[in-house]
């Protein structure tokens, strides 16, 4: 499972370099993902469309987009959504 996990990771950072795809800080790139969450989603569930899914730069686990869509951690997103 790690071997897998590992190859992912090397694949898909691999074919973000050779798009000259550079993602900002906290974020990674991620192939196939549909949900970009943020604090004002984070307790809502994502709801997965197969056509919506794209590679893309994704907020790092333990990261949320904030209301600049820059991924800040959850801990710092604020109380009352914005």
């Amino acid at each position: 499972m790690l071997v897998i996990l590992l190859f992912q990771v090397v694949t898909y950072t691999i074919a973000a370099i050779s798009y000259g795809i550079i993602c900002r800080p906290n974020e990674e790139y991620l192939a196939g993902s549909a949900c970009h969450q943020s604090c004002k989603t984070l307790h809502k569930p994502c709801v997965l469309l197969p056509i919506a899914a794209q590679d893309s730069c994704y907020c790092i686990e333990g990261y949320v987009l904030n209301h600049e869509d820059v991924c800040i951690k959850i801990t710092d997103c604020p109380k009352t959504p914005q």
